[in-house]
Formats: C-alpha cells, structure tokens, sequence
C-alpha cells in the first residue's frame, strides 16, 4: 500500500512540508524509542529519558521565560491564528 505524504491538491493551498510528518513521524519516533529500548538496559533508559525530558522542561522554560521577559512584540505565533 503506498501513502501519500505530499498531497496533490499543493500548489492551491498554504500546505507545508512539515505537515507531512504526522502519523509517519508518529511511527519513526516509537520505532527509535523502542530501538533504543532494546539496545539499552531499563536503568539506562530511564536514566536517558529522564535526562532528555528534564532537558526540554529547562529549555522550554527557559525560552518561555525569556519571550516573556522581552515582551509579547517578539512573540509572533501567526501560525496560531487560522
């Protein structure tokens, strides 16, 4: 069965390649973790996951703060507003 990633209807509407991503790149992100899962023992996983989600809560927060900080005029979310 082939999937269509790109639509043929492009060229008539806003469609951006990073759309495409979705489901299939759903899919490739738990076929990673579940790679790593299986070449990793478990406390080495968790140790790995544990580091990574503490590393984007930091930087999230810390962007987030700092966009917050600098005022609403650097934050242009039009992507937001459909």
């Amino acid at each position: 069965m082939a999937v269509s990633l790109v639509p043929s209807h492009t060229l008539s509407t806003l469609y951006t390649p990073s759309q495409a991503f979705g489901l299939f790149g759903l899919c490739q992100i738990y076929a990673f973790v579940d790679f790593l899962r299986s070449k990793l023992s478990k406390s080495e996983f968790e140790f790995l996951f544990k580091t990574l989600a503490i590393t984007v809560a930091v930087v999230a927060a810390v962007v987030g703060g700092t966009l917050t900080f600098m005022g609403s005029k650097y934050l242009h979310v039009t992507w937001l507003i459909t």
